[in-house]
This record gives C-alpha cells, sequence and structure tokens, in this order.
C-alpha cells in the first residue's frame, strides 16, 4: 500500500479522451485546438502541462513526477548564484568570523560561479564541475588548495540545497580536486647574521618601521596581530604581551575596511615574553606615537 505522502493520481481520476473521442489516458484531454493538456497530483503538489505532442507531454509528464516525489516540483526557482549568496548569508555568515566572510565568498565567486552560477539548481551535474575544476587547474590561475576549499563549500551548499528539497542529489558529492605531489621544498628560516643585517639596514633607511620589524621577529607575531595590539595589552613592567585581538583589513564595495577583531583560535590568545630588546622597542613606538 503507498503512504499517503507519496501518493500520486490524476486530477478527478477521469479517463481523457482525444477528439475523436478515443481514450488517451487518465488525467490527459486533447483540447479542441489540437493540444493536450495533463493534470496529476503527487504529494500534494499540481502537476498541470500542456503540449501539441502527445508522446513528449507523456515523457514530461514523467519527469515531472519525478521530481514531485522527491519533492522539488513547483518549488521557487533559483540559479546556484542565488541560492549560494542565500545559503551564505543564512547558514554560513552566523557561524564564521566577520574577517572570513569576504574571502571565503570571494574563494566560490571566483571558481565555480563563472562555470555554473547562472544554471537552475536542479540542471547542474556533476560533469559540469569536474569540467570547471579541469580548467581552473589547466589554467594556473588559482591555488589547488583554494579550489578544493571553494568546491568543499559549494558542496555544503548543494547539501542544503537537498535538504531544502530544491535539488534531488548533491552534484559536488565525491568530486576532489585532482592533487600532483609536488616537489619538496625546504622553508628557510633567517639565520643570525641575516636578521642583523635586516635590523640594521631598517634601522638606517628606514628607522620608522624599526619597531614594527624588531618585535614581530622577536615575538613571532603576526602582522595582524601587532597591529591590533592596545597600549593595555603591552605589559611593560611585567616583561610580556596578551594578545586579544587582531587588525582586519578588508575591502566591501571597493572601500577600504580596518577595524578590531578577534583571534583565529583559541590558542591564538596568548601572552607572550619579552626577548631582546622588545622592551625599548615598545619604548621608542610610544615616543613615536606621542610625536604623531
Amino acid at each position: 500500500m503507498v503512504g499517503k505522502a507519496m501518493q500520486e493520481s490524476a486530477i478527478g481520476g477521469y479517463m481523457g479522451k482525444d477528439l475523436r473521442g478515443k481514450k488517451i489516458g487518465k488525467g490527459i484531454v486533447q483540447r479542441k485546438d489540437g493540444t493536450y493538456c495533463v493534470r496529476a497530483m503527487v504529494n500534494g503538489e499540481t502537476i498541470c502541462l500542456y503540449g501539441s505532442n502527445y508522446q513528449q507531454l507523456k515523457k514530461d509528464l514523467e519527469a515531472a513526477k519525478e521530481k514531485a516525489k522527491g519533492g522539488i516540483f513547483n518549488k521557487p526557482d533559483y540559479t546556484v548564484s542565488e541560492w549560494f549568496h542565500i545559503w551564505f548569508d543564512t547558514y554560513k555568515v552566523p557561524m564564521i568570523k566577520e574577517s572570513s566572510i569576504a574571502p571565503m565568498k570571494r574563494k566560490v565567486e571566483g571558481t565555480f560561479l563563472p562555470y555554473v552560477g547562472d544554471r537552475m539548481l536542479d540542471e547542474v551535474r556533476s560533469i559540469d564541475l569536474q569540467i570547471a575544476i579541469k580548467e581552473l587547474l589547466e589554467e594556473g590561475r588559482i591555488a589547488k588548495s583554494s579550489i578544493s576549499e571553494a568546491l568543499n563549500r559549494l558542496s555544503d551548499c548543494f547539501a542544503s540545497a537537498v535538504n531544502n528539497r530544491y535539488m534531488l542529489t548533491n552534484p559536488a558529492h565525491d568530486l576532489v580536486v585532482p592533487f600532483k605531489e609536488e616537489p619538496w621544498k625546504e622553508r628557510r628560516w633567517l639565520n643570525v647574521d641575516e636578521i642583523k643585517i635586516f635590523l640594521d639596514e631598517t634601522k638606517e633607511s628606514y628607522p620608522f618601521w624599526l619597531p614594527l620589524h624588531y618585535i614581530m621577529i622577536y615575538t613571532g607575531m603576526r602582522i595582524g596581530e601587532v597591529g591590533g595590539l592596545k597600549w593595555g595589552d603591552v605589559h611593560l613592567e611585567g616583561g610580556y604581551i596578551e594578545l586579544k585581538q587582531a587588525l582586519s583589513v578588508e575591502y566591501k564595495q571597493g572601500k577600504k575596511l580596518i577595524s578590531l577583531t578577534t583571534l583565529k583560535t583559541t590558542n591564538s590568545y596568548r601572552k607572550i615574553p619579552f626577548m631582546g630588546q622588545v622592551k625599548e622597542m615598545f619604548l621608542q613606538q610610544k615616543k613615536q606615537s606621542i610625536k604623531w
């Protein structure tokens, strides 16, 4: 017995006829102008189709029934781009840092949306995304890691469309970005002599930037972490720095926005002891700040 949620029927249950009175199927009738009309109901959704080709109309009816059984028939029409932005603003934005919003969105907008953004949700196939991956890799403009991250975001977006019954399946499911192992390159750090040369040159040619460069080298802080320091975070008597926030720079609608934001992870909140002449550099920076 078919459950109520999956019932399908011709509207009214009548046996339709053509203009000669020949029976042509339930819910199908031929109108006076020679065109055919078919009506059916699936999962509470009313299907009503018209066409001049009887055989094609029957095929269209079966396709419409399958969509309705999957729960996507007669749902709002969204392109991939439209749904991505709805999904991102509704599901993703509340869960991520403000400084991560624009970069995360740009990765998808700059990779897959130019290929499939104008397609309707139910028109996208796995092969379309695989072709996009292939061409993006051949182009070589975007890093493989960025393409992979964008694919993961798009897969989450499609999974949500499936959950919301706008798609039957997730076309990004199980797709991967082919990875060719690159020759290993050893990272090299500046040695003591090179650090001295660098700082001496900074002191000689760019003295204003000496405190910043020195503090970054001797504390290991990132530029955003140093930029986000307040004097209340610098404990001159205690001999340590307390990291509580970072400086964020982003562009929105062509405007440069600078703000203080939270640190990336819980481990980023830390205390860093002074080393070398870090204290002296902070005092020098304080004098420069007062001067300016």
